[in-house]
C-alpha cells in the first residue's frame, strides 16, 4: 500500500491520512453556469451537470517535485461518451466516462499521471461534450502516488452567509437542553414570571382573560406538571412581581395586588395600588413591569401609535416613560422619557436597570437602556413631553434592524458560569434570545450584543431564573409584528453542556477594541486581520419611522495582537469614533486550540466612550502566525441590501408567509385587498407593486395587518423603487 505524507496549508487545509488525496466538491469552484438546473455543489456531490460551458476547478498546493496519477470517481446512469478533460500545471489529460449501474453508484475514470512542481497550482476539471444531455456526477478527484506533498485548499468563504455569520442561528445554544412546558389546548401567551417562596411558579397570560396561574412541578416531566387558575379578568397583564409573596401585576390602566384572603388557592381581592397614569383606548398604550427595587415599583408606559406604526396626535400625559410608583401612595414620579415600546425592564445585582425599546420615530434602531433619573432617549411626540429638549442620552447597545432584533423584550442578569454578569433578552418579532456584554467606561454603560439561542418555540417575551436554577422562558405573540411561529407557551432552559468555542466579551481600549474568547485560538490563528471583516456606521434619528445607517465605513486593524493565553485579541483601530457602532464578523475557519469552531461569529460593539490611557496589548508576530490569503468577498446588489434593510422581516423570497406576502410568485397572482373600504380581487402587477411601496396605507392584502410603515417610501429615490419592482418581478 502507497502512504502519502501531507502537508498542510495555513489553518484552512483539508489533511488526511488515506491513501488518496481527495479533492472534494466541497473545496470545489465552480465556473460558468451553476446553481437550480446547472452544476452544484450538493453536499458530498457535484451534479445537476448539464453544460459543457461549466467547470469545476480546485486550489492545491504543492511542498515538494512529485507525480501522482489522477482519478475521477463518477456515476453516469443514463449513458456512456462523456469526454472529460482535467487540465492543471500546463498539462491536459483526457478520459470518456462509461455507462454506471445507476446515479449512485460510482466508479474510478483513470486521466494518467500529473507531474507537479513546488507552488499553487489550479486543477480543473471540464467537460467537452456529455452523454445523453448529461455529463456525470462526481464525489472528487483522487491524487495517488509516493510521498505526495499535497494540500487541498477548503473553499469556505470565510465571510459568506450562515447560522450566526450576518444570519440568524438556526437552534438553541449548544449548552442548551431546552424542554416545553406548553400545556396542549391552554394558550398561555406569557406577560411575566415570578416565583413565591414554596418554588411555585406563577405566569401571567396576555390573552383576552387576562388569566394568572400557578404552575407546580415545573421542573420535573411536563406531563407530570399541575397548573391552576389564580386570578382572571386583568386587562393585559405584561408582568409581574412577587414581593415577600405578595403578587403584583400591572393591568393596562394600574398596578394590581392579587391577594387570595381565604387562602383557598384562588385570588378574591383585586386592591389597586396605583392608576395615577393616564391611558385611553388606543392599543399600543402597554403598561410593562413592574420590578420591585429599594421600596418602589418601576414600570415603563408604551406610546399610542396608529396602524401602521406612526406615533399617534396627540399623546396623552407621560407616555413613553419609566415611572416609580410608591406602593403606599400611588402615586408616581418620572425617571427617565423618550422610550417608546419599552417591552422589558429588569433591575441587575448593581441596581442598574435594563430597559429593552425597539425602532420607531425618532429610533433608527431598536436598543437596550441604561435608565438613570432625569435622562431622555429621543422618542418624541406631540404634544411634546417636557422633558424632550433635555440632551438625548445614548443606549447601551444598538440592535441593527431585522440584523440582530426587531423587538426586543425583557432583560435579565445571568447570575453564574462563563457568561456570569451578562445579560440576556429575547425578541417577539426577531426571535430567539441575545446576550449583551456590559462595561462602564467615564461613567457611562456601553456593550456588545451577541446572538446565542435561536428556534425556541416562538418569540420570547419573558425570562426568570427559577428556584431550581433553570432558566425558564416565556414565549408571546399576536398577530402582525408581534410575532411569528407560535404566539404562546412556556419553556424551561437548562445550561448543562460542556464550555462552547465563542466570543465571551467585546471591551474598549484607547485605541481599539479587546476580544475576548471562551477558549484560546488554535495555535497560530487570529493575528492575522484577514480574520476580523469590520464595519462602522453612527445613527440619526430623525421623525420617520427607523432609519438607515450613516456613514457606514470599513474598518482595517492598522495591527492584531493575541494574548500569550491566547483567549484575546486586540484590533488596534484608533479610528474608531464615539457614538458610532462598531460591526465586526469573524473568518468562519476560526477554532479553538482543541479544533472546536467558532459557534457565532458576530457581534455589534456601542462606542459611548473611549477610556482614557487605556492602550491594548501589543505583542510582537510569533513565527507560527498563519498569514491568510487575499480574501474576495460577494458584495450584495442595491436592491439586495433594500431588500436585507428593509423588507426582509415580513416578506420572504421562498414563498413562506411572514406578517407580510412572500415576493415568490407574487407577480401574476390573484390576490384579495382592502381599499377605499371595500374587498376586491386585483391580479397583482409592477403598479401595484409600485403603489405599495409608495403608499402602502391606500390598499393592503387581505388577511394581512396594514403595518407598513407609511413613510417607507421616503427612504427610497425613485431608481431605488424601480429597482425592486423589476427585482420582485423576477422572483418567480
Amino acid at each position: 500500500m502507497k502512504f502519502l505524507s501531507l502537508i498542510t496549508l495555513l489553518a484552512c487545509c483539508l489533511t488526511t491520512q488515506a491513501a488518496d488525496i481527495h479533492l472534494p466538491p466541497s473545496a470545489a469552484v465552480i465556473n460558468g453556469p451553476s446553481g437550480k438546473k446547472n452544476l452544484t455543489i450538493d453536499g458530498k456531490l457535484l451534479r445537476y451537470w448539464y453544460s459543457t460551458k461549466s467547470s469545476a476547478s480546485w486550489t492545491i498546493n504543492v511542498k515538494g517535485s512529485t507525480t501522482v496519477d489522477v482519478f475521477l470517481d463518477y456515476a453516469h446512469g443514463r449513458a456512456a461518451g462523456s469526454e472529460m478533460v482535467i487540465e492543471c500545471a500546463g498539462q491536459k489529460l483526457q478520459a470518456t466516462s462509461q455507462k454506471t449501474k445507476d446515479w449512485n453508484t460510482f466508479v474510478p475514470l483513470k486521466f494518467g499521471s500529473l507531474k507537479l512542481t513546488p507552488g499553487k497550482h489550479t486543477l480543473t476539471l471540464r467537460a467537452t461534450k456529455s452523454a445523453d444531455h448529461a455529463v456525470l456526477d462526481t464525489t472528487g478527484i483522487r491524487l495517488t502516488g509516493a510521498n505526495v506533498p499535497v494540500a487541498v485548499k477548503q473553499n469556505i468563504k470565510p465571510f459568506s452567509d450562515a447560522a450566526g455569520f450576518q444570519q440568524k442561528l438556526k437552534g438553541p445554544h449548544p449548552s442548551m437542553k431546552v424542554t416545553d412546558l406548553s400545556i396542549p389546548g391552554l394558550e398561555i401567551k406569557v406577560g411575566g414570571i415570578g416565583f413565591l417562596s414554596d418554588g411555585t411558579m406563577v405566569v401571567c397570560s396576555w390573552t383576552s382573560d387576562g388569566s394568572v396561574y400557578f404552575i407546580k412541578g415545573y421542573d420535573g416531566d411536563p406531563k407530570k406538571m399541575r397548573i391552576k387558575k389564580f386570578a382572571t379578568g386583568i386587562a393585559e397583564p405584561l408582568g409581574i412581581s412577587i414581593v415577600e409573596d405578595r403578587i403584583f401585576v400591572c393591568q393596562k390602566q394600574e398596578l394590581t395586588e392579587l391577594i387570595d384572603s381565604d387562602k383557598d388557592g384562588v385570588c378574591d381581592i383585586y386592591r389597586c395600588v396605583s392608576n395615577a397614569w393616564e391611558v385611553d383606548t388606543n392599543f399600543h398604550q402597554f403598561t410593562f413591569g413592574p420590578v420591585y427595587h429599594d421600596g418602589k415599583f418601576y414600570l415603563n408606559l408604551a406610546v399610542a401609535i396608529n396602524p401602521g406604526g406612526a406615533t399617534t396626535v396627540p399623546q396623552v400625559k407621560d407616555r413613553g416613560t419609566c415611572i416609580a410608583v410608591d406602593p403606599d401612595t400611588g402615586a408616581y414620579e418620572v425617571i427617565a422619557a423618550g422610550l417608546r415600546t419599552p417591552n422589558g425592564i429588569t433591575i441587575t445585582s448593581k441596581g442598574q436597570i435594563l430597559v429593552s425599546d425597539n425602532q420607531g420615530d425618532y429610533l433608527p434602531a431598536n436598543k437596550m437602556m441604561h435608565i438613570r433619573p432625569g435622562k431622555f432617549f429621543n422618542n418624541k411626540y406631540k404634544p411634546e413631553h417636557p422633558w424632550a429638549s433635555r440632551p438625548v442620552s445614548p443606549p447601551v447597545v444598538w440592535q441593527a434592524q431585522n440584523e440582530i432584533g426587531n423587538s426586543p423584550t425583557e432583560p435579565i442578569e445571568i447570575p453564574s458560569g462563563p457568561f456570569k454578569g451578562q445579560i440576556l433578552h429575547g425578541d417577539i418579532h426577531h426571535g430567539g434570545l441575545k446576550r449583551v456584554f456590559m462595561e462602564e467606561i467615564n461613567g457611562q454603560l456601553q456593550g456588545v450584543v451577541f446572538r446565542h439561542a435561536q428556534n425556541l418555540r416562538g418569540g420570547i417575551n419573558r425570562l426568570e431564573w427559577g428556584p431550581d436554577g433553570n432558566l425558564y422562558a416565556g414565549v408571546a405573540g399576536h398577530r402582525g409584528n408581534w410575532g411569528n411561529s407560535k404566539r404562546d407557551g412556556l419553556l424551561r432552559i437548562e445550561y448543562n453542556k460542556p464550555l462552547v468555542f465563542e466570543m465571551a466579551a467585546v471591551r474598549a481600549k484607547s485605541d481599539g477594541l479587546e476580544i475576548e474568547f471562551t477558549k484560546p485560538l488554535a495555535i497560530g490563528q487570529g493575528w492575522d486581520p484577514g480574520y476580523y471583516k469590520i464595519d462602522s456606521w453612527t445613527y440619526k434619528p430623525n421623525a420617520k419611522y427607523g432609519g438607515p445607517k450613516v456613514d457606514q465605513h470599513t474598518l482595517t486593524p492598522e495591527t492584531v495582537s493575541v494574548s500569550e493565553d491566547r483567549k484575546r485579541v486586540f484590533l488596534k483601530m484608533p479610528q474608531m469614533k464615539t457614538g458610532y457602532v462598531t460591526h465586526i464578523v469573524l473568518n468562519r475557519e476560526l477554532q479553538s486550540d482543541d479544533g472546536q469552531a467558532i459557534y457565532s461569529g458576530e457581534c455589534w460593539y456601542n462606542l459611548n466612550e473611549k477610556p482614557a490611557e487605556l492602550p491594548g496589548e501589543i505583542r510582537p508576530l510569533p513565527s507560527d502566525a498563519l498569514v491568510l490569503g487575499e480574501v474576495s468577498e460577494e458584495k450584495l446588489s442595491r436592491v439586495e441590501v433594500l431588500h436585507k434593510t428593509f423588507c426582509i422581516s415580513c416578506h420572504t423570497t421562498d414563498g413562506k408567509k411572514l406578517v407580510g406576502p412572500s415576493f415568490k410568485g407574487l407577480l401574476g397572482k390573484k390576490q384579495k385587498i382592502h381599499r377605499d373600504g371595500k374587498v376586491i380581487e386585483v391580479t397583482v402587477d409592477e403598479e401595484y407593486i409600485r403603489r405599495s411601496i409608495l403608499n402602502p396605507a391606500a390598499e393592503y392584502p387581505d388577511g394581512y395587518q396594514p403595518i407598513m410603515p407609511q413613510t417607507l417610501s421616503e427612504s427610497f429615490s425613485k431608481e431605488d423603487t424601480e429597482k425592486l419592482v423589476q427585482w420582485i418581478k423576477g422572483l418567480k
